[in-house]
């Protein structure tokens, strides 16, 4: 992928800062030393597939076998090969930032060191699954964008200590869309 960034000062006051960037992510080469593992281990245990496995807290049911331990990893196994390919979940593609900030001249009075900002925040869709029924071609979730503001001022304590005091409001416009973030086929 790539990513731009763009921060300017257009005057002593005002600062200006947008970044914009797209992600690629493949999922590749997955769990290859537990898949060489087990394909190194298959014909054994394939030969002694009827006996009994009397280990506890491995996840297997009462009186499993050697034989239903093979089909479970290899359930599981297929599972997470379902993702070969793909792009990994909850990736989003595009994202992009703009916030701006305003520090008044000084003058006398309340407002003071005040500095006026606001931003937006924009997330492209999201991976949230795969639809096994379609070849696993991923289930996308929903765009969204927020709106954020703030607002600050600085202090002198005693004439030699600066404080900064900031109020944040992040989601101004109240957006409250459900964001999807995991799925499997619909």
């Amino acid at each position: 992928g790539w990513e731009y960034d763009f921060t300017a000062n257009p005057t002593p006051n005002w600062r200006l800062a947008v970044n914009f960037a797209q992600t690629k992510q493949v999922t590749a080469n997955i769990q290859p030393n537990n898949g060489a593992y087990v394909e190194a281990n298959r014909s054994l245990w394939q030969r002694n597939a009827a006996l009994p496995i009397t280990a506890t807290g491995t996840g297997l049911p009462a009186n499993s076998t050697i034989g239903s331990a093979l089909a479970l990893i290899d359930g599981l196994y297929a599972g997470f090969k379902q993702a070969e390919g793909q792009s990994r979940r909850q990736l989003r593609e595009y994202t992009g930032n703009l916030f701006s900030s305003y520090r008044l001249p000084l003058q006398k009075g309340a407002f003071n060191g005040l500095t006026l900002g606001a931003g937006v925040n924009y997330r492209s869709e999201a991976v949230v699954g795969y639809d096994t029924t379609r070849g696993n071609a991923p289930i996308y979730g929903s765009p969204y964008t927020l709106v954020n503001a703030m607002v600050s001022t600085q202090l002198r304590i005693k004439g030699r200590q600066n404080l900064r005091i900031q109020l944040n409001v992040d989601n101004v416009l109240g957006e409250d869309r459900l964001i999807v973030t995991d799925a499997d086929q619909i």
